[in-house]
């Protein structure tokens, strides 16, 4: 199979806790350990099984081979992994080092391989030949997983968004991963292209918001509800800088307040 020459990469991470974390312990700026982060992704992208740290199927790379490969010392690199490790970003499985949540983020569907051959195996189902002058157009053109999430909401995306809220949002109600009406509404906000682009960074804005953390409206189910919810989030409109008359921008009327209270 050939290699992806590519993978995906969220903007979020410019915010990402664990990665300030690391960034704090280490008293190393974050610039600089985005860039060994964003290296490591790139090393296990290419790897010869996505995810992780190898340079042969059955060859696993060293502490010095990946020391070299981001061209820092053994003992700087040494100090960052055990925090890296500690935080739970890379994992150790089958002596080999791997991207914690490498198949949450990536999917297969993203190579074209996989669904050239999902749509083969459906025309042969239906006695119906793939005709040889389309080659892998027929599916090649489509956004990879995009049909995927309009049938459903993943269960890999309804994980990431309840661990997103849970770290966001800990003092918060946290809703249960077999919660059938928050999947019914995240499956919604789904058919949305934006929403699968910008939720992740509508959460992490809201988690910036004092007034969000406070304000009893706000859960994950007023969250999900409709897109002008999310899209408030992720334009600010919540943020903690006073607006010229001293109330909050956006802040919610009190009856409104009282209304989702009484939903909790």
């Amino acid at each position: 199979m050939a290699k992806m020459k590519w993978f995906r990469l969220y903007s979020e991470m410019l915010h990402d806790r664990k990665l300030a974390r690391v960034s704090r312990r280490e008293q190393i700026p974050k610039t600089t350990l985005l860039g060994i982060w964003v290296s490591l992704l790139c090393i296990a992208n290419d790897s010869p099984i996505r995810g992780t740290l190898m340079i042969g199927e059955d060859l696993p790379m060293t502490m010095p081979e990946i020391a070299d490969e981001l061209e820092i010392s053994e003992s700087d690199l040494s100090n960052i992994w055990n925090t890296l490790i500690a935080v739970g970003m890379i994992e150790f499985h089958d002596e080999c080092f791997c991207i914690a949540s490498w198949d949450k983020r990536q999917f297969k569907s993203d190579s074209s391989n996989e669904r050239v051959k999902r749509y083969r195996e459906k025309q042969s189902d239906n006695d119906v030949t793939l005709p040889k002058r389309y080659s892998n157009a027929l599916d090649t053109d489509t956004d990879t997983d995009t049909d995927k999430k309009l049938m459903a909401a993943p269960a890999a995306e309804f994980a990431e968004i309840l661990q997103l809220w849970q770290e966001t949002f800990p003092k918060k109600p946290q809703p249960r991963a077999d919660n059938k009406t928050l999947q019914a509404k995240l499956k919604t906000r789904m058919r949305s292209s934006h929403f699968q682009e910008n939720w992740r960074a509508s959460l992490v804005k809201a988690g910036q918001s004092k007034f969000l953390h406070e304000s009893t409206f706000f859960d994950l189910g007023w969250f999900l509800k409709n897109d002008e919810h999310y899209e408030k989030c992720l334009n600010g409109n919540y943020s903690d800088q006073q607006s010229d008359n001293g109330s909050k921008p956006g802040r919610k009327p009190q009856h409104e307040t009282q209304h989702f209270a009484g939903r909790m």
